[in-house]
């Protein structure tokens, strides 16, 4: 629950919702906003980075899309921030093919510390060390 302060003095209680149905036409964010929301963002923030089928963009409800390598490489950038344990992925189903993807700040490493820990995983892997 939020609450929003009223002219009249009084603060009404509303549901938190992560899109409205009023930004339904934006459903997938660009490659920056996911990126600036990764760097500025704080342990618990969440971030409604998807509205639709993510796994198959063409046969989603809300707004389908042809442009399926775009939302592949947008996909892939989001799993890549969980994988370097920076976010938590969730998903709420609002109805057929019709999901909202969700991403939830981890307090984790910072981007300059990710890219030292991929560089140290390359050279590893160069290397032929392994754990």
């Amino acid at each position: 629950m939020t609450r929003e302060y009223n002219k009249t003095g009084i603060y009404s209680k509303k549901e938190k919702v992560f899109i409205g149905e009023g930004e339904l036409k934006n459903i997938m964010m660009s490659f920056k906003a996911f990126q600036n929301w990764i760097n500025k963002s704080r342990k618990g923030e969440k971030l409604s980075y998807y509205r639709g089928y993510i796994a198959d963009p063409t046969i989603q409800r809300i707004a389908p899309t042809n442009d399926r390598v775009r939302v592949d490489k947008f996909r892939r950038h989001v799993m890549n921030a969980y994988d370097d344990n920076l976010v938590t992925l969730v998903q709420r189903k609002h109805g057929v093919l019709d999901y909202e993807y969700i991403a939830i700040r981890k307090n984790a490493l910072t981007p300059k510390e990710v890219e030292r820990v991929r560089i140290g995983t390359l050279a590893k892997v160069i290397n032929g060390v392994r754990k």
